[in-house]
């Protein structure tokens, strides 16, 4: 999602923005007359030559109101990103993609105000010493704060706002949600056992191909744990200790559904009996893969998955019970023709 992609990496561009203008003066300041990207913004959206306040509505979704400041930093940055990779993108395709992410932000927003599950105080007050700091930090290297989320097409709301929903508003909504006593999702053995039915597990092995190990490399390490599994060894134990992927548990596994992984994986997977392994290590662009099919963990499923994977249910059935009504200052921000014209055009 846009927002989410960009709200994580702005604190690290925002660095980087100080780090390269060291020593440069105030470079990175508006000079007298110079046009910052917010006010260029203003290129695409005032067709119509109507001056655009802040806070103007441009739509609601469901009861949430989207303000022009929200909608520009979206559009302009899915934009911008789009230009960059020299993507050809119309305006229509752009708008699709930030109105889906308006609909899951409204979504979570409508959950929020549903079940008095909004920012906290401590939470408020959070991002607001953040503010304070960057504002603190900018002002000693000679640059405004407002100057350099114009430079991301924001202004200090939204980024207020973006920070409060990228690191607490969701989770706020999720901690809601997935505490039995408060009777939102359900916790019956049914549900979990319905929804467990849904997913197949595997173990795996990956052995990659990178700087420090050739294909060649890679091949004999798999013969080798093959050698090892073919002895007997516990597949979790020798993916503990041999497997490069490190971001899985060994003794989990992998939870997914049929249509959630690649083709070479789903046959493999399916063409197991339950308790066996790949003989055969399944390559890819970025090494091997020896998996083993095992049934899915109850009591972890219901525990440490289910929850998750009820509330996304639950946020989906949100979103499409929302529907979007446009004002009438939107129809006049676009004029519909191509924006970013074919790498090299």
């Amino acid at each position: 999602m846009i927002k989410r992609i960009l709200c994580f990496c702005l604190a690290a561009l925002m660095c980087c923005t100080i780090l390269t203008g060291c020593g440069k003066g105030n470079e990175g300041t508006k000079d007298s007359g110079e046009l910052n990207n917010n006010e260029r913004a203003q290129a695409y959206f005032d067709k119509a030559g109507i001056k655009t306040g802040l806070e103007t509505v441009v739509m609601t979704i469901g009861e949430i109101e989207i303000t022009y400041e929200n909608y520009r930093y979206l559009y302009m940055s899915c934009r911008n990103s789009y230009e960059e990779q020299g993507v050809a993108k119309t305006a229509d395709e752009i708008k699709a993609e930030v109105l889906s992410e308006l609909f899951y932000e409204a979504a979570v927003q409508t959950l929020a105000n549903r079940y008095n599950a909004g920012l906290t105080d401590k939470q408020k007050s959070s991002i607001e010493d953040q503010v304070k700091s960057l504002i603190k930090t900018y002002s000693d290297y000679g640059y405004e704060l407002d100057d350099i989320l114009a430079s991301k097409y924001m202004t200090a709301n939204v980024y207020e706002f973006s920070y409060g929903f990228e690191y607490f508003l969701p989770n706020n909504v999720f901690d809601h949600c997935k505490d039995p006593e408060n009777n939102v999702l359900d916790f019956s053995e049914e549900a979990i056992d319905e929804k467990m039915e849904e997913y197949d597990r595997m173990l795996m092995v990956f052995v990659g191909v990178n700087e420090t190990r050739t294909d060649a490399n890679a091949q004999k390490k798999v013969e080798g744990i093959l050698e090892k599994l073919s002895n007997g060894e516990d597949f979790a134990k020798i993916a503990k200790e041999y497997s490069d992927d490190t971001g899985t548990d060994p003794a989990v596994g992998f939870y997914f559904t049929e249509d959630s992984v690649d083709e070479n994986f789903k046959d493999a997977y399916y063409a197991l009996e339950e308790g066996d392994y790949t003989h055969e290590a399944i390559q890819t662009k970025d090494g091997y893969y020896i998996i083993y099919r095992t049934a899915p963990d109850k009591e972890y499923f219901s525990k440490d998955l289910y929850p998750y994977y009820a509330f996304n249910d639950h946020l989906q059935e949100t979103q499409e019970s929302l529907s979007v009504t446009y004002t009438e200052f939107f129809t006049t921000m676009f004029d519909g023709k191509d924006l970013i014209p074919e790498k090299g055009a």
